[in-house]
């Protein structure tokens, strides 16, 4: 008979702080920050399938947090960046001055004729601001 093994890793794995495995966070991040800054013009439903995409990988892989408040903020930040992506192309409806071609950009990926976005760059930093504090709170309520 073999003696039963133990995986080698489990308690490392089971102390991590954080609750979230770093090269996820860190692959979100960059992630966020490529398709953020990517090619000028109006956000996209794909783009929103990205953020969900990057969103759903982040909150996958955050399992019982651990984090001090500075490691919330730095969470709550990266997760707001994804969360603007999510939320680019309804933003993008609804500053668009014809909502109806605004939506129209569901039938191909971006309005040829407008190669920026109709979201005001304050809009998006303050969307980004509401979503750090939401998510940095919500954080901090998990690890109390």
């Amino acid at each position: 008979m073999h003696p039963k093994h133990t995986e080698p890793n489990k308690h490392a794995r089971d102390n991590r702080r954080g609750g979230i495995d770093p090269a996820a966070l860190a692959a979100a991040a960059v992630a966020s920050a490529i398709a953020t800054i990517g090619p000028a013009g109006p956000y996209t439903p794909v783009g929103t399938i990205i953020g969900i995409t990057i969103m759903l990988l982040i909150f996958g892989y955050d399992v019982d947090p651990d984090r001090t408040p500075r490691q919330s903020l730095a969470f709550g930040a990266i997760t707001a960046l994804i969360g603007v992506l999510v939320l680019g192309y309804p933003m993008e409806v609804i500053f668009d001055p014809d909502i109806l071609g605004g939506l129209a950009v569901l039938g191909h990926e971006h309005k040829d004729e407008i190669p920026y976005s109709n979201v005001p760059l304050a809009a998006t930093i303050v969307v980004w601001l509401v979503l750090t504090g939401f998510f940095y709170r919500r954080d901090r309520r998990r690890n109390a």
